[in-house]
Protein backbone atom coordinates (compact mmCIF):
# COMPACT_ATOMS: atom_id res chain seq x y z
CA UNK A 1 0.00 0.00 0.00
CA UNK A 2 1.16 3.54 -0.62
CA UNK A 3 1.61 5.92 2.28
CA UNK A 4 1.73 9.68 2.58
CA UNK A 5 4.64 11.24 4.40
CA UNK A 6 4.00 13.53 7.32
CA UNK A 7 4.07 16.97 5.68
CA UNK A 8 5.67 18.50 8.78
CA UNK A 9 8.80 16.49 7.93
CA UNK A 10 9.29 18.26 4.60
CA UNK A 11 12.66 19.97 4.29
CA UNK A 12 14.01 22.42 1.75
CA UNK A 13 16.24 21.19 -1.02
CA UNK A 14 19.85 20.99 0.13
CA UNK A 15 21.84 23.97 -1.10
CA UNK A 16 24.04 22.85 -3.99
CA UNK A 17 27.80 23.33 -3.96
CA UNK A 18 28.81 26.55 -5.70
CA UNK A 19 31.11 24.92 -8.21
CA UNK A 20 32.25 26.92 -11.24
CA UNK A 21 30.99 25.62 -14.58
CA UNK A 22 32.95 22.70 -15.97
CA UNK A 23 34.92 23.37 -19.17
CA UNK A 24 33.14 22.07 -22.28
CA UNK A 25 33.46 18.28 -22.41
CA UNK A 26 35.18 18.10 -19.02
CA UNK A 27 33.11 15.30 -17.55
CA UNK A 28 34.18 11.81 -16.55
CA UNK A 29 30.59 10.61 -16.93
CA UNK A 30 30.40 10.34 -20.71
CA UNK A 31 33.66 8.54 -21.44
CA UNK A 32 33.12 5.09 -22.90
CA UNK A 33 36.49 3.51 -23.42
CA UNK A 34 34.91 0.52 -25.12
CA UNK A 35 33.35 2.51 -27.95
CA UNK A 36 35.01 3.42 -31.21
CA UNK A 37 35.42 1.42 -34.37
CA UNK A 38 37.91 -1.22 -35.30
CA UNK A 39 38.03 -2.85 -38.69
CA UNK A 40 40.03 -5.39 -40.57
CA UNK A 41 42.03 -2.84 -42.53
CA UNK A 42 44.65 -4.36 -44.78
CA UNK A 43 48.39 -3.99 -44.40
CA UNK A 44 48.47 -0.96 -46.70
CA UNK A 45 46.13 0.91 -44.34
CA UNK A 46 48.41 0.25 -41.38
CA UNK A 47 51.43 1.26 -43.40
CA UNK A 48 49.66 4.52 -44.23
CA UNK A 49 48.89 5.15 -40.55
CA UNK A 50 52.49 4.41 -39.59
CA UNK A 51 53.86 6.69 -42.29
CA UNK A 52 51.52 9.53 -41.30
CA UNK A 53 52.39 9.08 -37.61
CA UNK A 54 56.13 9.14 -38.20
CA UNK A 55 55.79 12.20 -40.42
CA UNK A 56 53.81 14.06 -37.74
CA UNK A 57 55.89 13.25 -34.65
CA UNK A 58 59.27 11.87 -33.71
CA UNK A 59 59.31 8.99 -31.25
CA UNK A 60 60.43 11.33 -28.44
CA UNK A 61 57.61 13.78 -29.22
CA UNK A 62 55.00 11.03 -29.18
CA UNK A 63 56.40 9.66 -25.90
CA UNK A 64 56.28 13.14 -24.35
CA UNK A 65 52.63 13.52 -25.33
CA UNK A 66 51.76 10.13 -23.82
CA UNK A 67 53.60 11.00 -20.59
CA UNK A 68 51.77 14.33 -20.38
CA UNK A 69 48.43 12.58 -20.79
CA UNK A 70 49.17 9.97 -18.11
CA UNK A 71 50.33 12.54 -15.57
CA UNK A 72 48.15 15.58 -16.23
CA UNK A 73 44.97 13.80 -17.31
CA UNK A 74 42.59 13.87 -20.25
CA UNK A 75 41.18 17.38 -19.89
CA UNK A 76 44.55 19.04 -19.26
CA UNK A 77 45.90 17.17 -22.30
CA UNK A 78 43.10 18.42 -24.57
CA UNK A 79 43.47 21.97 -23.23
CA UNK A 80 47.27 21.96 -23.68
CA UNK A 81 47.49 20.53 -27.19
CA UNK A 82 44.18 21.46 -28.80
CA UNK A 83 43.30 24.77 -27.13
CA UNK A 84 46.64 26.35 -26.19
CA UNK A 85 48.86 24.97 -28.97
CA UNK A 86 45.95 24.81 -31.44
CA UNK A 87 47.04 21.45 -32.79
CA UNK A 88 44.37 19.96 -35.08
CA UNK A 89 42.71 16.94 -33.48
CA UNK A 90 43.47 14.65 -36.48
CA UNK A 91 47.16 15.42 -35.96
CA UNK A 92 46.96 14.83 -32.19
CA UNK A 93 45.41 11.43 -32.88
CA UNK A 94 48.36 10.45 -35.05
CA UNK A 95 50.51 10.38 -31.90
CA UNK A 96 48.39 7.40 -30.83
CA UNK A 97 48.42 5.72 -34.21
CA UNK A 98 44.85 6.74 -34.99
CA UNK A 99 43.95 8.05 -38.44
CA UNK A 100 40.73 10.04 -38.79
CA UNK A 101 39.41 11.72 -41.95
CA UNK A 102 40.06 15.48 -41.70
CA UNK A 103 36.51 16.17 -42.91
CA UNK A 104 35.03 14.44 -39.82
CA UNK A 105 32.90 16.77 -37.70
CA UNK A 106 34.43 18.43 -34.64
CA UNK A 107 32.05 16.45 -32.43
CA UNK A 108 33.25 13.15 -33.94
CA UNK A 109 36.88 14.25 -33.64
CA UNK A 110 36.46 15.07 -29.94
CA UNK A 111 34.63 11.80 -29.30
CA UNK A 112 37.39 9.74 -30.92
CA UNK A 113 40.04 11.73 -29.04
CA UNK A 114 38.33 11.09 -25.67
CA UNK A 115 37.95 7.38 -26.40
CA UNK A 116 41.54 7.06 -27.61
CA UNK A 117 42.98 8.90 -24.59
CA UNK A 118 40.82 6.82 -22.26
CA UNK A 119 42.25 3.63 -23.73
CA UNK A 120 45.79 4.88 -23.20
CA UNK A 121 44.95 5.86 -19.62
CA UNK A 122 43.60 2.38 -18.91
CA UNK A 123 46.95 0.89 -19.92
CA UNK A 124 48.70 2.01 -16.73
CA UNK A 125 52.21 0.66 -16.12
CA UNK A 126 52.88 -0.85 -12.71
CA UNK A 127 55.35 1.06 -10.52
CA UNK A 128 58.13 -1.45 -9.95
CA UNK A 129 59.29 0.16 -6.68
CA UNK A 130 56.28 -1.16 -4.75
CA UNK A 131 55.59 -4.88 -4.35
CA UNK A 132 55.26 -6.05 -0.75
CA UNK A 133 52.92 -5.71 2.22
CA UNK A 134 55.63 -3.72 3.98
CA UNK A 135 55.73 -1.39 0.96
CA UNK A 136 51.98 -0.86 1.39
CA UNK A 137 52.44 -0.05 5.09
CA UNK A 138 55.28 2.39 4.30
CA UNK A 139 53.17 4.12 1.63
CA UNK A 140 50.25 4.59 4.03
CA UNK A 141 52.59 5.82 6.77
CA UNK A 142 54.24 8.52 4.63
CA UNK A 143 51.27 9.63 2.51
CA UNK A 144 49.25 12.72 3.45
CA UNK A 145 46.61 12.85 0.70
CA UNK A 146 45.21 9.35 0.35
CA UNK A 147 42.26 8.90 -1.99
CA UNK A 148 40.18 5.85 -1.03
CA UNK A 149 37.69 4.22 -3.39
CA UNK A 150 35.27 1.87 -1.62
CA UNK A 151 32.58 -0.51 -2.82
CA UNK A 152 30.06 -3.02 -1.52
CA UNK A 153 32.80 -5.38 -0.33
CA UNK A 154 33.53 -3.20 2.72
CA UNK A 155 29.99 -3.84 4.01
CA UNK A 156 29.50 -7.55 3.36
CA UNK A 157 30.80 -8.49 6.82
CA UNK A 158 28.12 -6.19 8.27
CA UNK A 159 25.44 -8.39 6.74
CA UNK A 160 24.79 -6.20 3.69
CA UNK A 161 24.99 -8.24 0.46
CA UNK A 162 27.29 -7.12 -2.31
CA UNK A 163 25.93 -6.97 -5.83
CA UNK A 164 27.70 -9.39 -8.15
CA UNK A 165 29.00 -12.33 -6.11
CA UNK A 166 27.24 -15.73 -6.36
CA UNK A 167 25.41 -14.96 -3.09
CA UNK A 168 25.11 -11.21 -3.71
CA UNK A 169 22.13 -8.94 -4.16
CA UNK A 170 21.60 -9.62 -7.85
CA UNK A 171 21.69 -13.39 -7.33
CA UNK A 172 19.08 -13.11 -4.56
CA UNK A 173 16.88 -10.82 -6.62
CA UNK A 174 17.01 -13.25 -9.53
CA UNK A 175 15.90 -16.07 -7.26
CA UNK A 176 13.28 -14.25 -5.17
CA UNK A 177 11.83 -11.76 -7.65
CA UNK A 178 10.96 -13.82 -10.70
CA UNK A 179 9.10 -10.86 -12.24
CA UNK A 180 12.43 -9.10 -12.89
CA UNK A 181 13.79 -9.83 -16.38
CA UNK A 182 17.16 -8.61 -15.11
CA UNK A 183 18.02 -8.11 -11.40
CA UNK A 184 19.52 -4.72 -12.24
CA UNK A 185 15.97 -3.56 -12.99
CA UNK A 186 15.62 -3.13 -9.22
CA UNK A 187 17.77 0.01 -9.64
CA UNK A 188 16.45 1.06 -13.04
CA UNK A 189 14.67 4.43 -12.99
CA UNK A 190 11.99 3.70 -15.65
CA UNK A 191 11.21 0.38 -13.94
CA UNK A 192 10.97 2.11 -10.55
CA UNK A 193 8.43 4.58 -11.93
CA UNK A 194 6.37 1.68 -13.28
CA UNK A 195 6.70 -0.71 -10.31
CA UNK A 196 8.07 1.10 -7.22
CA UNK A 197 6.56 -1.60 -5.01
CA UNK A 198 9.20 -4.07 -6.24
CA UNK A 199 12.01 -1.79 -5.01
CA UNK A 200 10.32 -1.10 -1.67
CA UNK A 201 9.65 -4.80 -1.10
CA UNK A 202 13.45 -5.26 -0.91
CA UNK A 203 14.74 -1.87 0.29
CA UNK A 204 14.85 -2.85 3.96
CA UNK A 205 17.58 -5.37 3.11
CA UNK A 206 20.01 -2.54 2.36
CA UNK A 207 18.65 0.23 4.61
CA UNK A 208 21.46 1.68 6.77
CA UNK A 209 19.93 1.66 10.26
CA UNK A 210 20.15 -2.12 10.47
CA UNK A 211 23.92 -2.55 10.47
CA UNK A 212 27.16 -1.95 12.40
CA UNK A 213 30.25 -0.53 10.59
CA UNK A 214 33.03 -2.97 9.73
CA UNK A 215 36.79 -2.73 10.33
CA UNK A 216 37.11 -1.45 6.73
CA UNK A 217 34.82 1.50 7.55
CA UNK A 218 36.82 2.18 10.71
CA UNK A 219 40.11 1.97 8.79
CA UNK A 220 38.96 4.82 6.53
CA UNK A 221 37.98 6.78 9.65
CA UNK A 222 41.45 6.20 11.13
CA UNK A 223 43.01 7.59 7.93
CA UNK A 224 40.91 10.70 8.46
CA UNK A 225 41.76 10.90 12.18
CA UNK A 226 45.46 10.75 11.27
CA UNK A 227 44.95 13.57 8.73
CA UNK A 228 45.83 11.32 5.81
CA UNK A 229 42.48 11.08 4.03
CA UNK A 230 42.07 13.30 0.96
CA UNK A 231 38.61 11.89 0.25
CA UNK A 232 36.67 8.63 0.34
CA UNK A 233 34.80 8.05 -2.91
CA UNK A 234 32.23 5.45 -1.92
CA UNK A 235 29.83 3.66 -4.23
CA UNK A 236 27.85 2.42 -1.21
CA UNK A 237 24.40 3.67 -0.30
CA UNK A 238 24.25 2.09 3.16
CA UNK A 239 25.30 5.19 5.16
CA UNK A 240 27.84 3.32 7.29
CA UNK A 241 30.66 5.77 6.62
CA UNK A 242 28.39 8.56 7.89
CA UNK A 243 27.57 6.42 10.91
CA UNK A 244 31.27 6.00 11.74
CA UNK A 245 31.79 9.76 11.33
CA UNK A 246 33.80 10.06 8.09
CA UNK A 247 33.54 13.68 6.88
CA UNK A 248 35.83 13.86 3.84
CA UNK A 249 33.64 11.74 1.64
CA UNK A 250 31.71 11.72 -1.62
CA UNK A 251 28.68 9.46 -2.00
CA UNK A 252 29.14 8.76 -5.72
CA UNK A 253 25.85 6.86 -5.98
CA UNK A 254 23.91 8.88 -3.42
CA UNK A 255 22.49 7.50 -0.18
CA UNK A 256 19.36 6.97 1.92
CA UNK A 257 20.18 10.16 3.87
CA UNK A 258 17.56 12.06 1.87
CA UNK A 259 14.66 11.21 -0.43
CA UNK A 260 12.88 13.26 -3.10
CA UNK A 261 9.51 13.44 -4.78
CA UNK A 262 9.92 12.55 -8.43
CA UNK A 263 7.20 15.04 -9.38
CA UNK A 264 7.84 18.25 -7.41
CA UNK A 265 11.45 17.47 -6.40
CA UNK A 266 10.81 18.36 -2.75
CA UNK A 267 13.51 16.79 -0.60
CA UNK A 268 12.73 14.89 2.63
CA UNK A 269 15.04 13.60 5.35
CA UNK A 270 15.76 9.91 4.88
CA UNK A 271 14.18 9.17 8.25
CA UNK A 272 10.83 10.32 6.82
CA UNK A 273 10.55 7.18 4.69
CA UNK A 274 12.11 4.76 7.18
CA UNK A 275 8.77 3.38 8.42
CA UNK A 276 7.66 2.83 4.82
CA UNK A 277 10.91 1.05 3.96
CA UNK A 278 10.53 -1.42 6.83
CA UNK A 279 6.83 -1.92 6.10
CA UNK A 280 7.54 -2.47 2.37
CA UNK A 281 5.21 0.44 1.50
CA UNK A 282 5.59 2.92 -1.34
CA UNK A 283 5.79 6.47 0.10
CA UNK A 284 3.96 9.29 -1.70
CA UNK A 285 4.68 13.00 -1.47
CA UNK A 286 2.20 14.65 0.96
CA UNK A 287 2.40 18.02 -0.83
CA UNK A 288 1.53 16.62 -4.24
CA UNK A 289 -1.07 14.29 -2.73
CA UNK A 290 -2.84 17.24 -1.08
CA UNK A 291 -2.87 19.11 -4.40
CA UNK A 292 -4.23 16.03 -6.21
CA UNK A 293 -6.98 15.60 -3.63
CA UNK A 294 -7.98 19.26 -3.95
CA UNK A 295 -8.12 18.97 -7.73
CA UNK A 296 -10.23 15.83 -7.45
CA UNK A 297 -12.75 17.62 -5.19
CA UNK A 298 -13.19 20.47 -7.66
CA UNK A 299 -13.18 18.38 -10.81
CA UNK A 300 -16.52 17.69 -12.55
CA UNK A 301 -17.73 14.09 -12.28
CA UNK A 302 -16.59 11.89 -15.15
CA UNK A 303 -19.12 11.19 -17.86
CA UNK A 304 -20.41 7.64 -17.92
CA UNK A 305 -20.15 5.80 -21.20
CA UNK A 306 -22.97 3.42 -22.16
CA UNK A 307 -22.43 -0.15 -21.07
CA UNK A 308 -22.14 -2.29 -24.16
CA UNK A 309 -19.95 -5.05 -22.97
CA UNK A 310 -20.55 -8.66 -22.17
CA UNK A 311 -18.27 -11.29 -20.71
CA UNK A 312 -17.01 -12.14 -24.17
CA UNK A 313 -16.47 -8.52 -25.24
CA UNK A 314 -14.69 -7.76 -21.94
CA UNK A 315 -12.33 -10.63 -22.58
CA UNK A 316 -11.70 -9.21 -26.06
CA UNK A 317 -11.00 -5.76 -24.56
CA UNK A 318 -8.56 -7.30 -22.08
CA UNK A 319 -6.69 -8.90 -24.97
CA UNK A 320 -6.56 -5.53 -26.69
CA UNK A 321 -5.17 -3.93 -23.53
CA UNK A 322 -2.42 -6.53 -23.31
CA UNK A 323 -1.48 -5.88 -26.92
CA UNK A 324 -1.48 -2.10 -26.52
CA UNK A 325 0.67 -2.23 -23.37
CA UNK A 326 -0.17 -2.17 -19.73
CA UNK A 327 -0.80 0.96 -17.67
CA UNK A 328 0.90 0.95 -14.26
CA UNK A 329 -1.26 1.52 -11.20
CA UNK A 330 1.45 4.00 -10.09
CA UNK A 331 1.31 6.16 -13.20
CA UNK A 332 0.86 9.82 -12.31
CA UNK A 333 1.32 9.28 -8.58
CA UNK A 334 3.85 11.45 -6.69
CA UNK A 335 6.39 8.74 -5.88
CA UNK A 336 9.12 9.42 -3.32
CA UNK A 337 12.48 7.83 -4.12
CA UNK A 338 15.62 7.66 -1.96
CA UNK A 339 18.34 9.93 -3.33
CA UNK A 340 20.43 7.02 -4.58
CA UNK A 341 21.61 7.01 -8.18
CA UNK A 342 19.66 4.55 -10.31
CA UNK A 343 20.63 3.29 -13.74
CA UNK A 344 19.45 5.98 -16.14
CA UNK A 345 20.51 8.84 -13.82
CA UNK A 346 23.65 10.95 -14.00
CA UNK A 347 25.98 11.33 -11.05
CA UNK A 348 26.02 14.76 -9.43
CA UNK A 349 28.28 17.48 -10.80
CA UNK A 350 30.20 17.24 -7.55
CA UNK A 351 31.76 13.98 -8.77
CA UNK A 352 33.45 15.68 -11.73
CA UNK A 353 34.51 18.75 -9.74
CA UNK A 354 35.95 16.79 -6.83
CA UNK A 355 37.84 14.40 -9.07
CA UNK A 356 39.37 17.25 -11.07
CA UNK A 357 40.48 18.86 -7.78
CA UNK A 358 41.64 15.71 -6.01
CA UNK A 359 43.75 14.35 -8.87
CA UNK A 360 46.05 17.38 -8.37
CA UNK A 361 46.65 16.56 -4.69
CA UNK A 362 46.46 12.77 -4.30
CA UNK A 363 49.65 10.94 -3.30
CA UNK A 364 48.23 7.40 -2.84
CA UNK A 365 45.17 5.47 -4.03
CA UNK A 366 43.65 2.63 -2.01
CA UNK A 367 40.80 0.66 -3.57
CA UNK A 368 38.78 -1.51 -1.17
CA UNK A 369 35.95 -3.94 -1.82
CA UNK A 370 34.90 -3.23 -5.40
CA UNK A 371 34.98 -5.02 -8.74
CA UNK A 372 35.36 -1.66 -10.57
CA UNK A 373 32.70 -2.59 -13.11
CA UNK A 374 30.39 0.42 -12.81
CA UNK A 375 31.28 3.52 -14.79
CA UNK A 376 32.16 6.33 -14.28
CA UNK A 377 33.45 5.52 -10.76
CA UNK A 378 35.49 2.62 -12.16
CA UNK A 379 37.47 5.13 -14.27
CA UNK A 380 38.89 6.96 -11.25
CA UNK A 381 41.74 4.43 -11.20
CA UNK A 382 42.93 5.27 -14.71
CA UNK A 383 42.32 9.03 -14.59
CA UNK A 384 44.61 9.71 -11.63
CA UNK A 385 48.28 10.50 -12.39
CA UNK A 386 49.96 7.21 -13.31
CA UNK A 387 52.95 7.98 -11.08
CA UNK A 388 50.72 7.81 -7.98
CA UNK A 389 51.02 4.41 -6.24
CA UNK A 390 47.89 2.24 -6.20
CA UNK A 391 46.93 -0.49 -3.71
CA UNK A 392 44.05 -2.94 -4.12
CA UNK A 393 42.39 -4.60 -1.10
CA UNK A 394 39.73 -6.98 -2.35
CA UNK A 395 38.43 -10.52 -2.04
CA UNK A 396 38.72 -11.10 -5.79
CA UNK A 397 41.22 -9.87 -8.38
CA UNK A 398 40.38 -6.91 -10.63
CA UNK A 399 42.00 -8.08 -13.82
CA UNK A 400 41.32 -5.01 -15.96
CA UNK A 401 43.31 -2.63 -13.69
CA UNK A 402 47.05 -2.68 -13.05
CA UNK A 403 47.66 -2.05 -9.34
CA UNK A 404 51.12 -1.78 -7.80
CA UNK A 405 50.29 -3.90 -4.76
CA UNK A 406 47.39 -6.39 -4.71
CA UNK A 407 46.19 -7.71 -1.33
CA UNK A 408 43.54 -10.39 -1.88
CA UNK A 409 41.30 -11.93 0.79
CA UNK A 410 38.90 -10.84 3.51
CA UNK A 411 39.06 -7.03 3.59
CA UNK A 412 38.56 -6.74 7.35
CA UNK A 413 41.45 -9.15 7.99
CA UNK A 414 43.71 -7.24 5.60
CA UNK A 415 43.06 -3.77 7.08
CA UNK A 416 43.52 -5.08 10.63
CA UNK A 417 46.86 -6.56 9.55
CA UNK A 418 47.92 -3.23 8.06
CA UNK A 419 46.78 -1.33 11.16
CA UNK A 420 48.79 -3.64 13.41
CA UNK A 421 51.89 -2.61 11.48
CA UNK A 422 51.02 1.10 11.37
CA UNK A 423 51.24 1.57 15.14
CA UNK A 424 49.05 2.79 17.99
CA UNK A 425 47.56 5.69 16.04
CA UNK A 426 45.79 3.09 13.89
CA UNK A 427 44.20 1.07 16.67
CA UNK A 428 40.68 0.54 15.35
CA UNK A 429 38.00 1.92 17.71
CA UNK A 430 34.93 -0.08 18.69
CA UNK A 431 32.12 0.48 16.16
CA UNK A 432 29.07 2.56 17.10
CA UNK A 433 25.94 0.44 17.52
CA UNK A 434 22.61 1.87 16.26
CA UNK A 435 20.11 2.44 19.07
CA UNK A 436 17.66 -0.10 17.66
CA UNK A 437 20.38 -2.78 17.71
CA UNK A 438 21.53 -2.16 21.28
CA UNK A 439 21.09 -5.31 23.27
CA UNK A 440 21.03 -7.40 20.10
CA UNK A 441 24.76 -7.02 19.49
CA UNK A 442 26.62 -9.20 21.94
CA UNK A 443 29.20 -7.44 24.06
CA UNK A 444 32.32 -9.54 24.38
CA UNK A 445 33.49 -10.05 27.96
CA UNK A 446 37.10 -9.78 26.93
CA UNK A 447 38.68 -8.44 23.76
CA UNK A 448 39.37 -11.14 21.21
CA UNK A 449 42.97 -12.06 20.66
CA UNK A 450 43.61 -11.79 16.94
CA UNK A 451 45.58 -14.64 15.44
CA UNK A 452 48.70 -13.59 13.62
CA UNK A 453 48.13 -13.45 9.88
CA UNK A 454 50.95 -14.44 7.57
CA UNK A 455 50.05 -13.53 3.99
CA UNK A 456 51.23 -15.74 1.14
CA UNK A 457 53.09 -14.16 -1.73
CA UNK A 458 52.28 -15.32 -5.26
CA UNK A 459 55.71 -16.27 -6.54
CA UNK A 460 57.86 -13.09 -6.46
CA UNK A 461 55.00 -10.88 -7.61
CA UNK A 462 53.16 -7.92 -6.11
CA UNK A 463 50.16 -10.13 -5.29
CA UNK A 464 49.58 -11.34 -1.71
CA UNK A 465 46.95 -13.81 -0.48
CA UNK A 466 45.27 -13.39 2.90
CA UNK A 467 42.61 -15.61 4.51
CA UNK A 468 39.49 -15.58 2.35
CA UNK A 469 41.35 -15.25 -0.97
CA UNK A 470 40.59 -17.64 -3.79
CA UNK A 471 44.03 -19.15 -4.29
CA UNK A 472 42.88 -21.08 -7.33
CA UNK A 473 41.41 -18.10 -9.17
CA UNK A 474 42.44 -18.06 -12.82
CA UNK A 475 43.98 -14.58 -12.53
CA UNK A 476 46.10 -15.65 -9.56
CA UNK A 477 47.28 -18.72 -11.47
CA UNK A 478 48.18 -16.57 -14.47
CA UNK A 479 50.23 -14.21 -12.27
CA UNK A 480 52.03 -17.15 -10.68
CA UNK A 481 52.72 -18.70 -14.08
CA UNK A 482 53.95 -15.40 -15.57
CA UNK A 483 56.41 -14.74 -12.74
CA UNK A 484 57.67 -18.31 -12.68
CA UNK A 485 58.22 -18.23 -16.44
CA UNK A 486 59.89 -14.83 -16.04
CA UNK A 487 62.32 -16.30 -13.51
CA UNK A 488 63.12 -19.19 -15.88
CA UNK A 489 63.69 -16.76 -18.77
CA UNK A 490 65.94 -14.66 -16.53
CA UNK A 491 68.03 -17.72 -15.76
CA UNK A 492 68.20 -18.55 -19.48
CA UNK A 493 69.21 -14.96 -20.28
CA UNK A 494 71.96 -15.09 -17.65
CA UNK A 495 73.26 -18.37 -19.09
CA UNK A 496 73.15 -16.97 -22.65
CA UNK A 497 74.98 -13.84 -21.51
CA UNK A 498 77.60 -15.87 -19.73
CA UNK A 499 78.18 -18.09 -22.79
CA UNK A 500 78.28 -15.07 -25.11
CA UNK A 501 80.81 -13.26 -22.91
CA UNK A 502 82.97 -16.34 -22.63
CA UNK A 503 82.90 -16.63 -26.43
CA UNK A 504 84.19 -13.08 -26.87
CA UNK A 505 80.91 -11.57 -28.11
CA UNK A 506 79.84 -8.06 -27.06
CA UNK A 507 76.26 -7.85 -25.75
CA UNK A 508 74.71 -4.41 -25.14
CA UNK A 509 73.38 -4.13 -21.61
CA UNK A 510 70.79 -1.86 -20.04
CA UNK A 511 71.22 -0.35 -16.62
CA UNK A 512 69.59 -3.38 -14.98
CA UNK A 513 72.06 -5.78 -16.59
CA UNK A 514 69.65 -7.39 -19.06
CA UNK A 515 69.97 -7.31 -22.82
CA UNK A 516 68.53 -4.20 -24.39
CA UNK A 517 65.48 -4.55 -26.57
CA UNK A 518 64.91 -2.52 -29.69
CA UNK A 519 61.69 -0.56 -29.97
CA UNK A 520 58.96 -2.31 -31.91
CA UNK A 521 59.01 -1.02 -35.49
CA UNK A 522 55.22 -1.35 -35.68
CA UNK A 523 54.32 1.62 -33.51
CA UNK A 524 55.02 5.24 -32.82
CA UNK A 525 53.84 4.85 -29.25
CA UNK A 526 55.58 2.72 -26.65
CA UNK A 527 53.62 -0.49 -26.24
CA UNK A 528 51.87 -0.05 -29.57
CA UNK A 529 52.73 -3.61 -30.58
CA UNK A 530 50.41 -4.83 -27.81
CA UNK A 531 47.58 -2.39 -28.52
CA UNK A 532 45.70 -2.64 -31.79
CA UNK A 533 45.56 0.53 -33.84
CA UNK A 534 42.26 2.15 -34.61
CA UNK A 535 41.25 3.66 -37.92
CA UNK A 536 38.02 5.62 -38.18
CA UNK A 537 36.34 5.26 -41.57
Amino acid sequence: MPSELDSTRVVETVEPHNFPPLPPGASFQDIDSESGSEDGSDEEDWDAILAASEAAFSQDEADAMISFLKERGLFAFVKHYVEVHQMPIPKVLLAFGVLIPPEASLQDQLRVLKVTCSRVLRARDKLEAYNTVDDAVALIAKSKKILVLTGAGVSTSCGIPDFRSPTGLYARLKEEHWELDDPQQMFDLPYFKEKPNVFYSFAKEIYPSNFVPSPCHRFVKMLENNEKLLRNYTQNIDGLFEQIGVKRMLNCHGSFATASCLRCRTKFPGSAIEADVFASRVPLCPLCTAIDEEKAKNAPPPKKSPEKWSANSKAFEDDDEDEMGFVSEWEGKPLVKPDIVFFGEMLSDEFDHRLLEDREEVDLLIVIGTSLRVSPVSQIVSHLPHSIPQILINRDPVGHANFDIVLLGDGDTIVKHLCSKLGDSFNLPAPPVPAKLEGLVAESEEPKVEEEVIPERVSESHVWLFPGANREARWVQLVRQAYEEGEENEEDDTSDLQRATEGGLRVPLTEGGSRSRSRSPEGVVEGASEEKRVRLE
